[in-house]
């Protein structure tokens, strides 16, 4: 039901679409390498879409519309799990995260963590089977690829500099080049 670059499958064809639109284009794309050198500077790679952001990064976190995975603990912080979705500001691509949690408290304090590699999973996640087919939907609707963790996890070129957080340079991966930000 979802495009998923590590699955190299489509839910769609490729005639007349963007050359980046096909799961095996989306991976050439981001490892090519004059793509990396591009990325790593933080510029985009393939033009404008609905992908395109500014100079921030995106995280969407998607909790159960139920409500039934939230908590109020006795130090007065609500508690969610949910799902992370990473989206890409310099490439159509997104990367869905391990489920996870947030916290906020009423006095504006607020937890959560980065995304990173390690937390990149593959789609449907159990538990979570509804929630995955939306997003899929939504994002193949946006023509968003969805990147798992094996392309992810693959070196960057080497000696690229990038400036972010979430990356331990000076050896990157893909992830790093792709889904970089500064705090």
């Amino acid at each position: 039901m979802f495009r998923h670059i590590d699955q190299l499958t489509s839910s769609r064809q490729t005639v007349g679409m963007p050359k980046h639109d096909h799961p095996a284009d989306v991976e050439a794309l981001l490892l090519d390498p004059n793509s990396q050198i591009r990325a790593s500077r933080d510029e985009s790679a393939c033009g404008e879409g609905a992908w395109a952001g500014g100079a921030e990064a995106v995280d969407v976190f998607l909790p159960r519309r139920d409500r039934s995975a939230r908590r109020v603990d006795p130090d007065g912080y609500t508690t969610v799990e949910g799902l992370s979705v990473a989206l890409c500001r310099l490439a159509p691509i997104a990367c869905i995260l391990s489920p996870g949690e947030r916290s906020h408290h009423p006095d504006g304090h607020e937890c959560h963590s980065m995304p990173w590699l390690d937390a990149v999973t593959d789609m449907p996640i159990p538990g979570w089977e509804e929630g995955c087919e939306q997003l899929s939907e939504v994002l193949d609707r946006h023509r968003i690829t969805l990147v798992g963790p094996h392309l992810l996890s693959q070196s960057a070129l080497p000696h690229l500099k990038i400036d972010t957080n979430l990356g331990d340079g000076p050896h990157y991966s893909i992830f790093d080049v792709w889904f970089h930000w500064m705090d």
